[in-house]
């Protein structure tokens, strides 16, 4: 499962820089550049974590539901999804990457690269207490930058980070319905 994760992540990342390197608006090739930085930053972070994880003796190698207040691994897993989801403090790569790519592929990422985040926090940390503050943060940073922009692509952007950042707090709350509309929504 860990494999599965981490095959994920890194196609994920090389077509979302794909999609910002071929666009052919001023400042695409930069931008991709600083997606490239920071999902490196993203796998990094994965990879210690689950060395981390695969070191501790009382844990075995699968990956259900991890535990980011105790063991370090976890934490760091926990920190990669949260640049993955564009948590505050890592949302900037969203904003950037829409803006700079090309139509077509400012829609797909919007579809796709934070769902991917949604995604592997419901599997592995549901019902994480600090999801529910870091979900408001998501929510109202994406509402006020969402009103405050000029450019649609990037209110769009923001948009759409208030509604990952709703899907943060679903999981969260962690009840089976919650998960189950997060999981809807992502």
């Amino acid at each position: 499962e860990c494999a599965f994760h981490s095959t994920n992540a890194i196609c994920a990342a090389l077509g979302a820089a794909a999609v910002v390197f071929a666009a052919s608006s001023g400042g695409a090739s930069a931008a991709g550049v600083r997606l490239l930085i920071w999902f490196g930053l993203e796998g990094l972070l994965f990879l210690v974590g689950v060395a981390f994880h695969l070191a501790a003796s009382a844990y075995s190698s699968a990956f259900i539901r991890l535990d980011a207040r105790n063991y370090i691994g976890d934490a760091f897993i926990f920190l990669a999804l949260m640049i993955r989801v564009g948590a505050p403090l890592a949302h900037v790569w969203f904003k950037d990457a829409v803006r700079h790519a090309s139509p077509t592929g400012a829609a797909a990422l919007t579809a796709f690269s934070t769902s991917l985040g949604v995604y592997a926090l419901a599997r592995l940390f549901p019902a994480e207490l600090f999801l529910i503050p870091v979900g408001v943060a998501m929510t109202a940073i994406g509402l006020l930058f969402a009103v405050a922009e000029d450019d649609l692509r990037a209110a769009a952007a923001a948009g759409l980070s208030a509604v990952t950042g709703v899907c943060v707090m679903l999981i969260g709350v962690g009840s089976p319905l919650a998960l189950a509309a997060a999981a809807a929504e992502a």
